[in-house]
């Protein structure tokens, strides 16, 4: 699903909520009426600012399934610094978690600080790096998430749509798609026997 249709369901799931009323009413006055003009306009704006909180939700939701449950893997292969530190500023890809390293094929012994590692080899040698992505924001209609197969996109609607709910006060509405989340997410983990990552200490 691209970001576009994501946005697309959230803005669908949020028509059950109460601030739609007014667009609804606005529907079925003949559009040539000049005196409603300004409202449409205005309707118009309120539409397009809540897909821009839609937008943010829909992000936020993709970083925290990445972050918990369903992480980005990468590998780069990487110099040391003079310090036996892997720096992020020296790799592409954002790091989220460092999974292991490896120095002429042998595992090596890391201490992850922030998004940097200290490895206990030689100083300024090549190693290989593994680990977690942070995944970067849904910014184009035709981005699509990294998420694995197995993980509907309903994951991110229903998560994003509660998180807009409740930005609104709209209580009952946002823990019915929070209640719809967690249950579509255990549904998925209990199925594809999902690992939680271990707990990284820094």
């Amino acid at each position: 699903m691209t970001f576009r249709e994501l946005i697309d369901q959230c803005y669908i799931n949020l028509q059950k909520g109460h601030w739609l009323i007014r667009m609804e009413e606005l529907a079925n006055i003949l559009p040539h009426e000049e005196s409603l003009m300004a409202e449409r306009v205005a309707l118009g704006a309120d539409v397009e600012a809540l897909r821009r909180r839609i937008r943010v939700a829909l992000n936020q939701a993709y970083t925290q399934l990445a972050r918990t449950f369903f992480p980005i893997h990468g590998q780069e292969t990487v110099k040391l610094d003079a310090q036996s530190y892997v720096r992020q500023s020296r790799m592409v890809g954002r790091v989220m978690r460092y999974r292991a390293v490896s120095h002429e094929g042998r595992a090596q012994v890391f201490m992850q600080h922030g998004t940097d590692a200290e490895v206990f080899a030689p100083p300024e040698s090549t190693v290989l790096v593994r680990y977690d992505v942070f995944p970067e924001s849904l910014t184009a209609d035709s981005d699509v998430p990294r998420l694995p197969p197995f993980a509907p996109p309903d994951l991110l609607t229903f998560m994003a749509t509660s998180a807009v709910f409740a930005q609104d006060s709209q209580r009952a509405s946002a823990a019915f798609w929070d209640a719809k989340y967690k249950d579509l997410l255990a549904q998925v983990l209990k199925n594809r026997n999902v690992r939680l990552p271990g707990r990284v200490w820094r």
